[in-house]
């Protein structure tokens, strides 16, 4: 086996040459691994998943837009419904600033559309030129496509005076300017 035709042909073989193309198709394996590694679609989620006592905020530009903290968030199977239960000390700002604060028991959310509908008790205190305005009610829903705020039941207008204003059914529309008020009880100073 000495004098082996095999034997003669390993040794022959330039075997650092071997290493060398092995460590070259290493490393070019390697780094397609890598740099692909960014690049799968996350797989859907699967069930829902629950998170309690958060913080949540939404910014434009240098400023906070919006933030509230909540007892709990739920996403919903679809991946693009969220159940937000027990908001407070929810802030809008305007130009960096506090504009409207609130608080409610539940707002469920779509973040493929931005809609968002409102139930239970809801409050809010708006700066009203630096007066503060109240505004309590059940229900409300927004449609961001249309930039439409629509309020059915009753909603309960306050100001620092002690005046209060009752509207049954109200309708903002943010695009155009327009809003339709429904039925209007009691009595409001400007």
């Amino acid at each position: 086996m000495v004098g082996s035709p095999y034997l003669k042909r390993l040794r022959k073989v330039d075997w650092r040459r071997v290493a060398t193309f092995a460590v070259i198709g290493l490393l070019v394996g390697l780094g397609i691994a890598i740099w692909r590694a960014g690049n799968e679609e996350l797989p859907p989620q699967n069930g829902v998943q629950t998170i309690t006592k958060g913080v949540a905020e939404g910014r434009r530009a240098q400023f906070a837009s919006w933030e509230f903290t909540y007892a709990s968030a739920t996403t919903l199977a679809d991946g693009y419904t969220q159940e937000i239960d027990g908001i407070r000390d929810g802030v809008y700002y305007k130009n960096g600033k506090p504009f409207v604060r609130m608080h409610a028991d539940r707002v469920i959310y779509n973040s493929a559309t931005h809609d968002f509908t409102v139930s239970g008790p809801a409050h809010f205190d708006v700066d009203d030129k630096g007066k503060t305005r109240t505004l309590d009610t059940r229900d409300a829903v927004w449609n961001d496509g249309s930039q439409t705020l629509r309020i059915p039941g009753d909603v309960l207008v306050g100001s620092e005076g002690g005046a209060r204003l009752r509207i049954t059914g109200v309708t903002i529309n943010l695009q155009s300017g327009q809003y339709t008020l429904g039925k209007i009880r009691g009595g409001a100073t400007p």
